[in-house]
């Protein structure tokens, strides 16, 4: 595994914190090491963490990763449902809660985290183990109760079998009486079924999420309401890393609804009954604020010239991020050289939902209600910024309106501890204006790239020398990953290191800045713009060496047969987007001619057509998913046309208006 994201666990945390969170023993406490007394307190029957299983035979099974769009809440409660063999019409599915002991992924230090690509890659195998262990145990306590060998036992979907005498029990049945042996089964990969026998998995299985997102019904962090909440705003230093050094609340205090103005180490608080009353209040705060910070001077058309500068000083070698053979040596000696320069600028998340977090302090515990990606994040803000003890921090993670990287980030919850602490007793919804989450998120760092090739006499690469100049994302986000590996940043030079080129002689340089703004992961974060530079300068350099840049390319994938394969499989699908191209192009007498602007006529009207029965035949899918879900939950037809009348139904316009627009929507389509 590349060194990375699992060391965030541990930024200056406690001892005892580190035992209560880390997933170092997370297999094999998943798998079973519960005691039976800690079951015997679960209803319904719980044959590990990962499952319960109703005497209603209906299956809860947790989903250990945020659901932000990506699929995981259906994806990886069915690797449990493939190995348990369940009926997965009668699966319910929750959010898990805060246990990193149980539900942490391997591939984040056994910590709750979701992003980089982690979360399939970091549970299948877990996942799926534990499915297997527990129908292990329905099948155990099964076989005690007909006084057979388990080993004459088999399953069916939620149900266990003995063909020998026709008998057949339902989990649910089974779990009136089951119990926990004092050894849990124990398995290993190799024991996994084969991609062969899924039942499940590969197949077209319908998002459990998606029919409440349809009817409105699906809560995210912005739509948590509890009695009695009351609403915060925070007001930030306009510059990153300054402080408040007055603060003057007279006016804010009489705005009707204020509760508290809470001074924070980075600006000041509001805690109102409305947030029309917070946002008003927080505009009333009158604060003077420290002069010191970096950032102050951070404009990009000052830092590009300056990070382009350090970039071709070739005497400042930063810090060596990966290299094999002799990159400098051989570029000195090649034949040509290829030099290109590559800029990226600052970039925010933008996420659809507002920024947003709810709180409740209750004496000396905390509970929070977080659209999050890291819980362990949340988990942080509350034992290293607020104090709790970790067995006094309640976490519950909502559906996410986007995440890209934004809300891995813990600043939300950190504001929405102080909020809290001020008026214990009340839940406090924070939640940033668009304004401020444009103005002070944690974008992705600013770069400049240069790169550099060498060719021989026969326009073969000998060189290949990339240096990356920007701020460190891993120095603030993860301090003891950035430490034990020597001070790389991971996310920043993602993309570049581990070429899937095989150059002869490579080196990877990092350049960090710190010049006062803190940066952050975002989406691909480094992919985004080093795959960029590097694509776009191999096409440069084979055209220097006088070589088509599929078969230059190809070269140098010559020890990566997958590489390889991606290659030919592009430009198959590349000739054949031209082939259409052509025949299109055929006999129409030019393109713009008249018979050009027939086809495309022709044309634009087959694409509506195309649209509108995609558009037809996604409301039906819906409408389908819809009333499979509803009639699991006991819902009848009735209540289904009910939501999609009202879900559908818009106000009418008066009389000729309505009319008048009706015919604007037609013509509008004829034009389209």
């Amino acid at each position: 595994m590349k060194p990375g994201f699992e060391g965030i666990a541990f930024q200056g945390i406690s001892r005892r914190a580190f035992l209560i969170s880390s997933g170092a023993a997370a297999v094999g406490i998943a798998f079973g090491s519960f005691s039976k007394r800690i079951f015997a307190q679960l209803e319904p029957f719980s044959p590990n963490g990962w499952v319960r299983v109703g005497t209603d035979n209906i299956v809860t099974v947790y989903a250990p990763a945020c659901e932000m769009g990506q699929g995981v809440m259906t994806a990886m409660p069915l690797l449990i449902a493939e190995e348990m063999d369940l009926d997965w019409g009668r699966v319910r599915v929750e959010q898990a809660p805060y246990n990193p002991k149980v539900f942490g992924n391997p591939l984040f230090g056994g910590n709750m985290l979701a992003g980089a690509s982690r979360t399939t890659r970091g549970y299948y195998e877990v996942m799926r183990l534990a499915g297997m262990q527990a129908r292990q145990i329905m099948m155990q306590s099964a076989a005690l109760k007909w006084d057979v060998p388990a080993g004459e036992l088999g399953t069916e979907p939620n149900a266990v079998v003995h063909k020998a005498s026709g008998r057949k029990l339902s989990y649910g049945e089974i779990a009136e009486f089951a119990t926990v042996p004092a050894s849990p089964p124990q398995f290993t990969r190799e024991q996994l079924k084969r991609p062969s026998e899924f039942r499940l998995i590969g197949k077209d299985i319908a998002r459990i999420e998606v029919p409440d997102k349809v009817s409105g019904q699906a809560k995210y962090g912005i739509d948590v309401r509890l009695l009695g909440m009351l609403y915060g705003a925070v007001l930030r230093a306009p510059v990153n890393g300054e402080a408040p050094l007055s603060v003057d609340d007279s006016e804010a205090r009489k705005v009707e609804g204020v509760r508290q103005i809470v001074r924070m180490p980075y600006g000041v608080g509001v805690v109102a009954d409305t947030y029309p009353a917070a946002l008003k209040a927080k505009k009333a705060l009158k604060v003077e604020w420290t002069q010191r910070s970096k950032a102050r001077a951070y404009t990009s058309e000052k830092l590009i010239p300056e990070y382009l500068q350090r970039a071709r000083n070739l005497a400042d070698k930063g810090a060596v991020y990966e290299a094999h053979g002799d990159a400098r040596e051989a570029m000195a000696k090649a034949a040509k050289r290829v030099t290109a320069e590559y800029t990226s600028l600052n970039v925010t998340h933008a996420c659809m939902e507002p920024i947003n977090c709810t709180a409740r302090v209750d004496g000396e515990r905390i509970e929070f209600w977080a659209p999050t990606q890291s819980p362990f994040g949340v988990f942080l803000a509350a034992v290293k910024a607020h104090g709790f003890k970790p067995e006094n921090v309640k976490i519950n993670v909502t559906l996410l309106g986007g995440g890209f990287g934004r809300r891995a980030e813990n600043d939300y919850a950190v504001d929405v501890g102080f909020l809290a602490k001020a008026v214990p007793g009340y839940p406090v919804k924070l939640i940033w204006t668009r304004e401020d989450d444009i103005q002070f998120t944690k974008p992705r760092p600013l770069t400049v790239q240069r790169l550099e090739a060498g060719l021989d006499e026969q326009g073969n690469l000998v060189s290949f020398h990339h240096r990356i100049v920007g701020e460190s994302i891993y120095r603030r986000f993860a301090p003891p990953a950035f430490q034990a590996s020597g001070g790389k940043d991971l996310p920043l030079c993602e993309g570049a290191y581990e070429p899937t080129y095989a150059y002869p002689n490579f080196a990877l340089e990092q350049l960090l800045e710190e010049r006062g703004v803190d940066v952050a992961v975002w989406r691909a974060v480094g992919g985004g713009y080093t795959k960029f530079a590097i694509e776009t300068f191999i096409e440069e350099v084979a055209a220097a060496a006088g070589k088509d840049p599929v078969d230059f390319r190809m070269r140098l994938l010559a020890k990566d047969p997958r590489g390889q394969a991606v290659m030919r499989e592009v430009m198959a699908r590349h000739r054949l987007q031209r082939h259409l191209g052509d025949l299109l192009r055929d006999g129409r007498g030019g393109v713009g001619g008249p018979q050009d602007r027939q086809h495309q006529r022709a044309r634009d009207l087959e694409r509506g057509r195309h649209r509108r029965r995609l558009a037809a035949e996604e409301r039906g899918e819906a409408d389908r998913v819809c009333r499979r879900v509803r009639a699991e939950r006991g819902e009848g037809e009735a209540a289904l046309q009910g939501r999609r009348a009202a879900a559908v139904e818009f106000p009418r316009l008066p009389g000729a208006a309505h009319e008048r627009g009706a015919e604007n929507h037609r013509q509008g389509d004829r034009h389209r």
